[in-house]
């Protein structure tokens, strides 16, 4: 992933590098932008809804509220149950919760995988946190890659 990443921004320098125009734009900040900065494990072995990552708080410049943009996602079950991704506020997403994903329905060792990090595949609407909603007693275990912004 990292080598991926390292590629992608060589690429981006060189074109910045030989098109003035193109380093005068701001597209070459949107494209860095869009890489996930930061990661989080998923580690949750009970029915339950799980806070992932926490509402941001900050703004954008112009005043607007920040997001979450997730850019890869995996989970794996370690038998028989269902995750889906949601958002809200409150405590463990629990006021004005709004769906992400539908209900992934999981068998011992079959898992997903969303994403490689370079683009967002789910954008968390502002001021919202991210949370995961399991139905059993059951390992599932992964990792977000994501960006606030």
């Amino acid at each position: 992933m990292n080598k991926i990443r390292s590629m992608l921004a060589a690429w981006l320098l060189a074109i910045a590098l030989a098109t003035p125009a193109f380093a005068q734009s701001n597209m070459l900040y949107e494209l860095a932008s869009a890489l996930a900065n930061a990661s989080v494990p998923i580690a949750i072995s009970t029915a339950t809804t799980t806070q992932l990552i926490a509402a941001p708080t900050g703004t954008e410049p112009g005043g607007g509220s920040q997001s979450i943009f997730v850019t890869a996602a995996d989970v794996i079950a370690a038998g028989t149950g269902n995750i889906q991704f949601v958002y809200g506020t409150g405590s463990n997403c629990g006021t004005n919760q709004g769906n992400v994903t539908g209900n992934y329905n999981l068998t011992a060792q079959v898992g997903l995988a969303k994403g490689n990090g370079l683009g967002p595949i789910w954008v968390i609407p502002a001021g919202n946190a991210l949370c995961a909603v399991t139905s059993a007693a059951v390992g599932m275990a992964g990792s977000l890659s994501y960006r606030i912004k």
